[in-house]
Parts: structure tokens; sequence; C-alpha cells
């Protein structure tokens, strides 16, 4: 194995065998632990002004060795079947783990292009995304990531039956309750919060129905939400049901089952 496939198996892959790849898996689960820290201590004014410098320091430490690690995974991204061939890079830097590494630090020199705050605000936000970086270094999180994977198509359906739930009830409370409450039903766009917080169950109680109409339309929104979220927690749980079966290994000679 050349030393190309040696980094590739190091970054990438889980071997519980080795000891040097379970420490790599560790090192950056911490550090992904610490910057998220950082990321909340900062928003608290007087661990700002007085360790600015201290946690600017840990910020740009942590994003020199994101860089490095994504420069590696990309250098020897060529090394898997997924990403071989003459564009396997560009698949790589496109690939759901790739934009999550590429996002994690682009943050950090994009603040040194602008000055405008919502903009750096915006910068800042995206750093949380760091936090799926540990999907890269826990075998558990992976298998989440894995199950999603292959039953993206099924929770597509369902987040299309969810948008669609959605603007219908948003257009027809709109419709119900605008000339009873023209201030808080002014459009369909801000009828879509009611429509969000009923299907979801949530109900903070800044928007509710008046009308006969309006109640009854928050009535089947309410008990459409109760419904609609078991779908894609089905789905989930059939993923986890058929990816366990698929990790049983029985015995060829007596049959019986092996713990793997």
């Amino acid at each position: 194995m050349n030393l190309k496939n040696k980094i590739w198996n190091l970054m990438e892959y889980h071997d519980d065998d080795q000891g040097l790849s379970k420490f790599v898996d560790y090192f950056f689960m911490a550090l992904i632990i610490i910057t998220l820290i950082t990321l909340i201590l900062e928003t608290e004014k007087n661990i700002r002004d007085n360790y600015y410098n201290v946690l600017y320091l840990i910020e740009t430490t942590i994003v020199i060795v994101f860089s490095i690690e994504y420069i590696l995974r990309l250098f020897t991204s060529t090394s898997s079947k997924r990403f071989s061939g003459k564009y396997g890079r560009i698949k790589f830097i496109f690939s759901p783990m790739g934009l999550i590494d590429l996002l994690a630090i682009l943050p950090f020199y994009l603040t040194f292009m602008s000055n405008n705050l919502l903009f750096l605000r915006i910068l800042r936000i995206i750093r949380i995304l760091r936090l799926f970086k540990s999907f890269q270094y826990s075998k558990s999180l992976d298998k989440i990531l894995m199950i999603f994977e292959k039953r993206k198509d099924d929770m597509f359906a369902s987040l299309m039956i969810l948008i669609s739930l959605l603007t219908i009830t948003s257009v027809g409370i709109y419709y119900a309750e605008n000339e009873a409450q023209p201030e808080k039903f002014s459009s369909i766009l801000s009828s879509m919060w009611w429509s969000v917080a009923t299907l979801t169950t949530v109900g903070y109680g800044d928007l509710y129905p008046i009308t006969t109409l309006g109640k009854f339309f928050g009535s089947l929104s309410a008990i459409f939400g109760v419904g609609l979220f078991a779908i894609p927690t089905a789905i989930l749980a059939s993923g986890f049901s058929e990816h366990e079966s698929s990790e049983i290994i029985k015995c060829k000679n007596c049959g019986h089952i092996i713990e793997k």
C-alpha cells in the first residue's frame, strides 16, 4: 500500500484495530468539541472582551488543522473507488462530506475579504456546520448518515408531502382569516408561520384563527401534523432495522448468529 492510500485510510476509515486511526478520530472529535465551546463562549461579552486573543488563537489553530486535513483528504481522495478517475477530486469537493469539510474552514478565510457585519455574522453561524464533521469520526453517526443516504428518496417524498400541506394550510388559513385579522394574516407568506407552528403541533399562540372556517382549518392542520411526523420516523426506523439485519452474520456450518 502506497503512502497516499495509507493517508486516505487513516483519515477516512474507522478501523478499531488500528491505534493510530482511532487516535485520529478522537483527536478531530476533540477539536470539533473545542471549536463549538469557543463559538459559545465568544457570545459572552465579558469573556469575549477579556479573552479575545486566546479565543482567536484557538480558532486559528483549529482552522489550520482542519485546512491541512481537508488538503490531505482532497489529495488522497482518488484512492477511493467513489472518487477515482479523472474528475475524482472534483467529485470529492462536491460530495456531502466534502462540502461540509470546506464550509468548516471557508468562513474563517472569508472574514478577511469583507467588513460587512451581517456577512460576518452569517459566516460565524456557518461555523456550526463543523458539528457535522463528527459524522466522519464516529461509526454510530456514520451509520445514521448511511441510513439517510439509503432512504433519501423516501425522505424526499415525505418532505414534499410536508411542503404540500404547508402550502395548502397557508392558503386556506389566509382566505379564512384575512378579512377578520388583516394585520395578522396579511398574506399567504405571513400565514406560513402559523402553518409551520400548527403542523409541528407547537402552537405558539401568537397567531390563531377566530372564524369558524379558520378554526376548521386549524383543527385539520393539527391532526395532519401529528400523523405527518410519524412518516419520517417510520422510514428511519425501517432503515435502522434493515441495516441491523444486514450486519447479522450466521455460521455457515451450524447457522448460529455470530456477533459482528
